[in-house]
């Protein structure tokens, strides 16, 4: 029976898990559940090493794992912003029986995945070159918002930073963002960056613009509005979408300022890469540069979408100690 390494992206919808072969580190048997198809993330575990055992091909237990999950992993229960599973580090572990378990915050995953990626991997939306060795941003919006920061000591080593950045303050740049703002603050006690730049966001936004607007709520999923979006022949749901990127570029380019982001800034999650066209068409990057006397300074930073299908199973395997 061969060795085999295991990698898992859970975010607030889905948990991804793959087989890594321990020689060449590529990924096989990539499966994707739906969080709410399982009780609990023990029960996804389970599902998952029953398969691998069907095959008859790799040893019972994963000799290492790594986990990257969407949630403060700092201890020993990992609780989920956007779904109701809470992870035991200890229960879990003592499920794979691995030699090393990793937890990591799926976005410190994801960030980890950016050097292995090839330039198929990704589209640029405008700004000039990346600078070798510079800071580099990797957010964006999903189930929920992530952010992380890769920093670099030297040629050979980086760090990377993971942060809690989507449940910061958010920020109205323009008047139809405060009239949302305040709408929102009608059933929110705060409002953070999430509560617009998520799958629940957009939804937030278009119920807002509904509202401002007098028009009736047709749809009561972001995916319906994606969809209306895309076709273009509803004109809420496409301002929705304008608004959103509009707001993303704004967050992205207060991020870039925060941590010099001259390396590039990476937007993952899967709602960017679903919408690219709609992307490129908003004021993403107009919104990102629109920083008074920091225009010039982030005119030069080159931001990308990530349009991989699995980063974070990548990253998380990459993080992985070397024998």
């Amino acid at each position: 029976m061969n060795e085999w390494y295991l990698s898992c992206d859970v975010g607030g919808t889905n948990a991804r898990f793959a087989v890594i072969n321990p020689k060449t580190m590529a990924l096989d048997h990539v499966a994707n559940f739906q969080s709410t198809d399982f009780y609990t993330f023990e029960h996804v575990v389970k599902h998952f090493l029953k398969d691998i055992e069907r095959t008859n091909s790799y040893q019972k237990f994963p000799s290492k794992s790594s986990l990257g999950i969407a949630g403060d992993v700092t201890g020993e229960n990992i609780g989920f912003t956007n779904t109701q599973w809470t992870i035991s580090k200890r229960n879990v572990s003592e499920l794979l029986q691995s030699n090393e378990v990793l937890f990591v915050n799926d976005f410190t995953a994801c960030a980890a995945s950016i050097p292995l990626l090839s330039e198929n991997d990704f589209v640029k939306i405008g700004g000039g070159d990346s600078l070798p060795l510079s800071p580099i941003s990797v957010l964006g919006p999903g189930t929920g918002f992530g952010i992380a920061t890769v920093a670099y000591t030297n040629t050979n080593n980086s760090v990377i930073i993971p942060g809690e950045g989507g449940h910061a303050d958010f920020a109205p740049t323009d008047e139809t963002q405060l009239l949302i703002s305040n709408y929102l603050a009608s059933k929110y006690d705060r409002i953070s960056i999430e509560r617009l730049l998520s799958g629940k966001g957009l939804l937030n936004i278009y119920e807002a613009l509904s509202n401002i607007r007098s028009t009736p709520s047709k749809f009561r999923t972001a995916i319906d509005i994606g969809v209306a979006a895309l076709r273009g022949n509803d004109p809420i749901c496409v301002e929705t979408f304008e608004i959103f990127f509009a707001i993303l570029g704004s967050v992205a380019g207060n991020h870039a300022l925060a941590v010099g982001s001259q390396g590039g800034v990476y937007i993952a999650g899967g709602i960017a890469p679903a919408y690219l066209d709609l992307l490129r068409k908003s004021q993403f990057r107009e919104k990102f540069m629109t920083k008074g006397r920091m225009a010039n300074y982030l005119r030069s930073i080159p931001t990308y979408v990530i349009t991989h299908k699995n980063p974070g199973l990548i990253g998380a395997s990459s993080l992985l100690s070397k024998d």
